[in-house]
């Protein structure tokens, strides 16, 4: 075939080329054309045509069926190409007809150059029928059902003329078809986002990342580790493991710190307690220990590790509250209060922090999870001292993206920037959250397509970069998901391609700011709407109900390390993160608060009034003895109030503490009458929740002062009146007494 002849194979697929060489092997037709001869308009033209014929020709042609026969993953590839490399694209291919696959190729065509974000996101699924420049790249044997094979396409890109000609950077749509050979059928189709850089540019793209580390609570309310169903062991141990979650992000934070990454890290504090106890040895209920266990060092590595990079220089420490709590539900949820447990959650956080990692964390900087905030919430954060936010495009009100106002820096660019909240207290600066970046980082953290997910962040934020080529001052901030645990290779490959990219440069929020010389001034949203994973208003009831009956427990002053278990299990029955993986763990917020009360109920169970239920009084003053019981291995501060109709008490209610055991307790009553009558004793919390009560009777002897003074001056006048008259001496002429008288 001379040089120049337009070959077809299969509906919208052509390959134009100088090298014969280049060619697939069988033609639907052939169109010998010397290109010296012929002006370009009409060979686009004879190329559209034989398009057209290829597929009236062809079985595919009349139809197609929507289901793929052959499913295409891509497994591998380079994050960017510059015009000497190879292609070096790994590419699944999977067979999910019922029948085998045999003699089919992959065509692989890439199209112009993607001018916005919009068309970018196009090609991500509608990829186009006519690639300007392909190959094929046939593929020997056969597939059986069900059945994979990968094949790596390794040509150079020069290969591909569009790419050999242009001198534009950017992203590439790059589509890979699965064509039968003989019939041209189309099998199946996959579009990659190929990122092309002929030259270092001279402005980059700033990229404020936030990194946090952050997993749902595994230690009960009890102070206990639950254990996997699977491995039987404490779910931290598999993160810590050398191929865990945990231990791959730490690593790869060094790494890509160590290629010149710059990125904020914002570990949960509540997650950070949990490694701790893990490092310091822990023992279950079944009696499993983590003594000197081999992830007892590996979390003492980690906690290390994490204290030697927060200390080094591009990496920004940012605070959490202490159960990634989403701040408006705790504004809703507790009303007026709401801000008391807001500022809970972040005093608490700082505290862990400190305990765990010997770092301080500046409340001037907190990371709202998810980005999620309101002007209430922000209202509260600014009162307490902070000052930079990150937040999400939900948080802020519509007319903050009018076009003429809200691009960043420049009104055509994308909404995402710096921008600067007033609040009652202060203004607050930071950044609107690029939306889009986070909805590819979303799509990474689900399981699936991992690889051609991250191809697809990258080219995002490529296409920003390409959006405004030549400022110099465009920063855009994203955070990773909360509760994405990547593989250490996945982790790695973001990590470290974020600090070598040439389009990109990394900044810390602290340097994004001071870079960004246009901040937009935005409003937050009054009111932030209901996030559709928050669990029901009967839910929070329940949550403020532990935390009462917990502050009611304070009062008794129990010993700080039981009130702050308990306390803290409160907090993590706040966490959102239940919301986000509600059934996938052992524990759930319900148990938190669940276990909570019971907890507490058990502890106030072992504190009550014994002994008899009748006291009797002999005399109008007199002490009345209540026998107390304290079964619990810790003094407690109790409130006893007495009740009753007939006493006078010189104590009915008073505050005592009461030491472990039994205890005689005296009160000095006076009696008002005599008889029988109830006598109510009661024991309450400082604070004033009932405790136990004991329901007495009172029997009073004492007699009547007048009736006993008539009685005793009646006899006395008796014994007056006859030994008088016995004494008295005998008158004349009285008669003798009778003999029996």
């Amino acid at each position: 075939m001379p040089p120049g002849t337009f070959r077809g194979w299969g509906p919208g697929l052509i390959k134009t080329s100088r090298d014969a060489g280049k060619m697939p092997g069988e033609l639907a037709y052939a169109l010998p054309v010397t290109p010296a001869r012929l002006p370009l308009p009409l060979l686009a033209l004879m190329g559209i045509l034989s398009t057209m014929w290829g597929g009236l020709l062809s079985p595919a042609g009349a139809s197609q069926d929507p289901v793929d026969a052959v499913e295409l993953r891509v497994r591998a590839m380079p994050v960017w190409h510059e015009p000497d490399d190879r292609l070096d694209i790994e590419v699944e291919v999977i067979n999910r007809s019922t029948d085998p696959v045999r003699n089919f190729r992959l065509v692989v065509g890439v199209e112009d150059r993607v001018t916005s974000r919009t068309a970018l996101h196009e090609s991500f699924t509608e990829p186009s029928d006519f690639q300007p420049s392909s190959f094929p790249q046939d593929i020997h044997g056969s597939l059986a059902p069900n059945q994979s094979r990968t094949v790596r396409i390794g040509a150079r890109a020069e290969e591909l003329d569009l790419l050999e000609e242009s001198s534009d950077s950017g992203v590439y749509p790059l589509t890979i078809t699965a064509q039968d050979r003989s019939t041209f059928e189309l099998l199946g189709r996959l579009s990659v986002p190929l990122i092309f850089y002929p030259q270092k540019p001279e402005q980059t793209l700033k990229l404020a990342l936030v990194a946090p580390l952050n997993e749902v609570a595994t230690i009960d309310e009890g102070g206990e580790f639950v254990t996997a169903a699977q491995s039987g062991r404490p779910p931290l141990e598999a993160a810590l493991a050398p191929e865990g979650w945990l231990t791959g992000m730490m690593e790869a934070l060094g790494a890509a710190r160590d290629s010149g990454l710059n990125v904020a890290v914002a570990p949960t504090p509540r997650l950070l307690e949990e490694v701790k106890a893990l490092a310091d040895g822990y023992q279950e209920a079944e009696g499993v220990s983590g003594n000197g266990s081999g992830t007892q060092a590996a979390a003492r590595t980690l906690l290390s590790s994490l204290r030697v990079l927060l200390g080094r220089r591009g990496i920004q420490r940012v605070l959490v509250p202490y159960s990634w709590p989403d701040l408006p539900a705790l504004t809703h949820a507790y009303g007026n209060l709401g801000g008391e447990q807001i500022n809970l959650q972040i005093a608490v956080g700082r505290a862990a922090l400190a305990r765990t990692l010997g770092r301080s964390f500046s409340r001037s900087w907190v990371l709202a999870p998810a980005g999620r905030l309101d002007a209430a919430t922000a209202e509260t954060l600014s009162l307490g001292g902070t000052r930079h936010l990150i937040a999400s495009q939900d948080s802020f009100t519509d007319g903050s993206f009018d076009p003429e106002s809200s691009g960043c820096p420049e009104p055509s660019a994308s909404f995402t920037c710096p921008v600067s909240v007033a609040t009652g207290a202060a203004r607050m600066t930071g950044y609107l959250s690029d939306p889009d970046l986070q909805e590819r980082l979303a799509e990474i953290a689900a399981p699936g397509h991992e690889r051609l997910d991250l191809q697809r962040f990258f080219a995002e934020t490529s296409q920003i970069r390409e959006e405004a080529p030549g400022l110099s001052d465009r920063v855009v901030q994203t955070t990773l998901p909360s509760l994405w645990h990547p593989r250490p290779a996945v982790a790695q490959l973001l990590l470290t391609t974020l600090a070598q990219a040439p389009w990109l440069e990394t900044v810390t929020l602290e340097e994004g700011l001071s870079l960004a010389e246009n901040r937009r001034t935005k409003a937050l949203v009054k009111r932030a709407e209901r996030s559709v994973d928050e669990p029901a208003g009967s839910y929070w009831a329940e949550v403020r109900s532990a935390q009462e009956l917990t502050k009611q427990f304070a009062s008794l002053s129990p010993p700080p390390g039981l009130l702050q278990r308990l306390q803290k299990a409160v907090l993590v029955a706040q966490s959102s993160s239940w919301w986000v993986k509600a059934g996938a763990q052992e524990l759930s917020g319900e148990s938190y608060i669940g276990g909570t009360t019971a907890d507490i109920q058990n502890e106030l169970a072992k504190i009550g009034f014994i002994g008899k239920d009748e006291i009797i009084l002999i005399s109008r003053e007199a002490p009345i003895e209540l026998v107390l019981s304290n079964e619990t291995n810790y003094r407690v501060k109790l409130t006893i109030d007495l009740l009753s109709d007939r006493l006078v008490f010189e104590r009915r209610r008073f505050t005592e503490r009461v030491a472990p055991g039994t205890h005689s307790i005296e009160i000095d009553a006076v009696s008002e009458s005599s008889g029988a009558f109830p006598l109510v004793a009661r024991i309450f919390t400082p604070e004033g929740y009932s405790i136990a009560d004991k329901r007495l009777t009172v029997r009073s002897t004492e007699l009547n002062v007048i009736a006993v003074g008539i009685t005793v001056g009646a006899l006395l006048f008796l014994i007056v009146f006859y030994t008088v008259r016995a004494l008295r001496p005998k008158r004349e002429g009285e008669p003798a007494a009778a003999a029996n008288s």
